[in-house]
Order: C-alpha cells, then sequence, then structure tokens
C-alpha cells in the first residue's frame, strides 16, 4: 500500500454482512468486541511484561488477555469474538488462537512458549515471517 486509505468500518461490516459472521451480532456489538478486542491487543504488545520479556509463558499471556477481555466484554458472544480480535491484532494465526483457547480452556496441558516466542521475536527482529517460525509447532497439533 503506498497511501494512507481511510476506511468506514461500519460501512464495510454492513456491505459484508458481517452480522452472519459473528453469531448475528449486531453491528454496533461488533464494532464494540473488535474496538475492545484490539485494544487488548494493543495493551498487551505494550506492556512493561512484553517490552522487558517477563512472560513466562502462552498460558500466562492467554490468561492475562482473557482478564481483560472480561473485564471490559459484558456477553459471552462478545468475550469470545473479543478474544479473537485480540489475537488477531497481534498476529496470532487462527489455529494459534485455537491452540490458546485450548490452553485456557484448560484442555491442554502444554504450557509451552511458541505464541510468546513468536511476540517476542516481532518485537526483536520486526520480521512477522522470520518470526513465525515459532509458530510451526503450534501448526503441527
Amino acid at each position: 500500500m503506498d497511501k494512507l486509505e481511510k476506511l468506514d468500518y461500519e460501512i464495510e461490516l454492513q456491505i459484508n454482512d458481517a452480522p452472519r459472521a459473528y453469531n448475528n451480532a449486531p453491528i454496533g456489538e461488533i464494532l464494540n468486541f473488535s474496538a475492545e478486542g484490539t485494544d487488548v491487543a494493543l495493551e498487551i504488545l505494550d506492556s512493561a511484561k512484553t517490552k522487558n520479556r517477563t512472560w513466562k509463558n502462552d498460558k500466562e499471556i492467554i490468561e492475562a488477555i482473557n482478564t481483560l477481555i472480561v473485564e471490559r466484554l459484558g456477553s459471552e458472544r462478545e468475550r469470545y469474538y473479543g478474544l479473537h480480535f485480540s489475537c488477531n491484532s497481534i498476529f496470532l494465526a487462527k489455529r494459534v488462537e485455537g491452540y490458546l483457547r485450548n490452553i485456557l480452556n484448560q484442555h491442554t496441558n502444554r504450557s509451552g512458549c511458541h505464541a510468546l516466542n513468536f511476540l517476542y521475536k516481532i518485537e526483536e527482529i520486526g520480521d512477522i515471517r522470520r518470526a513465525s517460525k515459532h509458530l510451526k509447532p503450534i501448526l503441527r497439533l
């Protein structure tokens, strides 16, 4: 992209029939959980724990993200999609989001650092493609 482009996100949601993709959520609700989820992601990325590389494992970071989501969003649908937008906004693929949800829901005992190392590498080298090698163990699950 050579230029800055301003989009009217609300109109884009209407044109693309977004409620269908988000369990029939009204446009206003989609705007709310997407904004809150993105805000949580930015808070995590700007966190002193991220900058100082002191998160211990993937379980710790997903619990921190979820705590912020639960504080900011009321319904289960909002929380579900808020978490989706948080993962999406910090460049975590859908498959990685599933891995983190499994940790959060205690469906896996993994306390690895794959997602966390990916975030730290993005911060360190600024190259998502090179950093994504840390996600390969998750993608094989």
